[in-house]
């Protein structure tokens, strides 16, 4: 059984995507800034990649504000962070958890 949540009706306004590029790829960078990460509240998913960029993270927020707060004081000062390219999602157009069970 699971609650699917409306952010928007919960107060958080903006949800937006941050691809990440780490400068060192050492094991320890990593962890470092997987760990770093993945406990700030805001963000709901982290996604390690492939390709260009190295991480894709969602999250929301309830105002600018705390967009830019999250993006100056926590996300910016991550060790070991190049670069961040910020996306804010104008529509959700499909949230589905469910497997395609062919």
């Amino acid at each position: 059984c699971t609650a699917e949540l409306e952010y928007d009706r919960l107060g958080y306004e903006l949800m937006c995507f941050f691809q990440t590029r780490l400068h060192d790829h050492a094991e320890n960078e990593i962890e470092r800034f997987e760990s770093t990460v993945t406990a700030f509240p805001e963000v709901l998913e982290c996604y390690y990649l492939t390709g260009e960029w190295d991480y894709l993270i969602k999250a929301v927020f309830r105002s600018r504000r705390d967009l830019e707060r999250f993006l100056r004081n926590r996300l910016s000062t991550v060790p070991g962070i190049s670069q961040i390219i910020t996306s804010l999602v104008l529509s959700e157009l499909k949230t589905d958890r469910s497997l395609p069970l062919l």
